[in-house]
């Protein structure tokens, strides 16, 4: 279970980094509006979920309720969004980069320790699992 949360949120992560990615272009390049950007996407389930949430509701009530991130990852993704489109292309380009580097740190967290951690407890699960099997047998 942990392991699956940990690789949903690595998936989640790289998918709003590349989203962010084009987010910039768009934004400072193409002078592009948030809602035309936002319908442009092709992502996973939980980021396409997080980016449907924010079009039909700024408040991202209904994406809340995510069970794989931590409350400090939400929070920062809820700052992020609720700042987006109510600044200048300049402010919002700083802005995007800072959250870039963000969920670098993040992906870096989750490749150095979290993804370990969970490989390390699913192997120690599965052995556990079959020393049972070969005591029962």
């Amino acid at each position: 279970l942990k392991f699956k949360k940990t690789l949903k949120k690595q998936v989640f992560f790289k998918d709003f980094l590349n989203f962010l990615g084009v987010l910039k272009t768009e934004i400072g390049f193409f002078k592009n509006d948030i809602t035309s950007i936002l319908q442009k996407s092709n992502y996973s389930f939980d980021f396409q979920h997080l980016l449907k949430s924010f079009n039909d509701d700024k408040t991202l009530q209904t994406w809340k309720d995510n069970e794989f991130l931590l409350d400090e990852e939400k929070q920062e993704t809820l700052n992020f969004f609720y700042k987006l489109g109510r600044a200048d292309v300049k402010t919002q380009t700083n802005e995007i980069d800072v959250f870039m580097k963000f969920l670098d740190k993040k992906l870096e967290d989750i490749k150095q320790g979290e993804l370990k951690k969970a490989k390390m407890w699913f192997l120690l699960t599965v052995m556990l699992g079959l020393v049972l099997f070969v005591l029962i047998i």
